[in-house]
């Protein structure tokens, strides 16, 4: 499938049960501080890494790097994190010239496709956005003075988001601009989400499982986003032996049949979807909700498309952040 992009800012149900049971992982717990020597945890560069004099010069010749998979991951985690330090220009990673976040969309059109085991079902076609939403995205909404300390957001969902806001947001625990958002709870994702609606006057909600599925098996039934066999060079599991989360979109052959990246591996991603119910309707429970796409800090068991995990609407994990989803034809 021939993958689409476009860029938002050029734009203005309950789940079926399945006649096998569901692939699910153990339920989530907040992984401990890895325990190795700091000696063993950094990344040196290596001859492939770019000396240049202009930052500009040095951007261009760092995002060859990380989008180039035939150079090492050590020297690709390098690049994106010093990308990150001067600023990141990649479309639908930082921010718009507005101050709002610029959110590049892959379309994934109507057509059938596998879901779970062996159940094949057909979706209106929609949008996902290409990347997790990062850091620095998040952050545009947490200092905004119309976002985060606004109640407003909050409205219609259950009162211990609200009671979540009062609190402020949670911490990063990697703050890279251009990684993903993590520490952040389903109630917090949903808030950036109303309050993105509103800014981009487009619906912008988080994918449901199934479609968060679709994007990432394609049409057939693949067991990971770049095929049906593990390779710890196409995703941040912990096999590739980062630890912690990456810049997103240096795993540039790890992207799914419809070009959406960092499915598989770096931060688990909310869904609307209610892990007991399969409702993903219903925003004001305060339910477990399901967690797709695996992480850092776990192997490759997890960073399957069909893997399913959950955890508390306000559980706030360093290996879970989310991305967003809109419909496919924006107003």
């Amino acid at each position: 499938m021939k993958a689409f992009a476009v860029r938002a800012a050029e734009l203005g149900r309950t789940l079926p049960t399945s006649s096998s049971p569901p692939i699910v992982s153990t339920p989530f717990e907040e992984p401990a501080t890895p325990t190795i020597k700091p000696a063993e945890t950094v990344v040196e560069p290596s001859a492939t890494m770019p000396v240049v004099a202009t930052r500009s010069a040095e951007a261009a010749q760092l995002i060859a790097v990380i989008e180039n998979p035939s150079i090492p991951v050590k020297d690709r985690v390098v690049a994106g994190d010093r990308l990150a330090e001067i600023g990141d220009p990649r479309p639908g990673v930082g921010l718009l010239p507005d101050g709002l976040p610029d959110i590049v969309w892959c379309e994934i059109p109507e057509s059938e496709f596998v879901y779970q085991n062996d159940q094949k079902l057909t979706l209106p076609a929609f949008r996902i956005s290409k990347y997790p939403v990062t850091y620095r995205q998040f952050q545009a909404f947490v200092d905004a003075p119309d976002g985060y300390c606004q109640v407003k957001w909050w409205a219609g969902l259950h009162a211990d988001g609200l009671t979540q806001q009062q609190g402020g947001p949670g911490s990063q625990r990697f703050p890279h601009d251009n990684h993903p958002r993590e520490k952040v709870s389903w109630h917090e994702a949903m808030a950036f989400c109303v309050w993105l609606t509103s800014k981009l006057s487009i619906t912008v909600t988080l994918p449901s499982e199934q479609q968060w599925e679709k994007a990432a098996r394609g049409t057939d039934g693949r067991v990971y986003p770049y095929g049906n066999t593990f390779d710890a060079s196409k995703s941040n599991t912990w096999e590739a032996g980062i630890r912690s989360t990456s810049s997103v979109g240096i795993f540039t052959n790890g992207a799914s049949p419809f070009g959406v990246m960092d499915l598989s591996g770096n931060v688990w991603e909310w869904t609307l979807t209610e892990y007991i119910s399969a409702n993903d309707t219903n925003f004001r429970s305060s339910g477990r909700r399901i967690l797709r796409g695996g992480s850092w800090d776990l192997n490759q068991r997890s960073a399957r498309a069909a893997c399913r995990n959950s955890d508390l609407s306000d559980g706030r994990r360093s290996g879970v952040g989310f991305r967003l989803a809109s419909p496919a034809v924006f107003p």
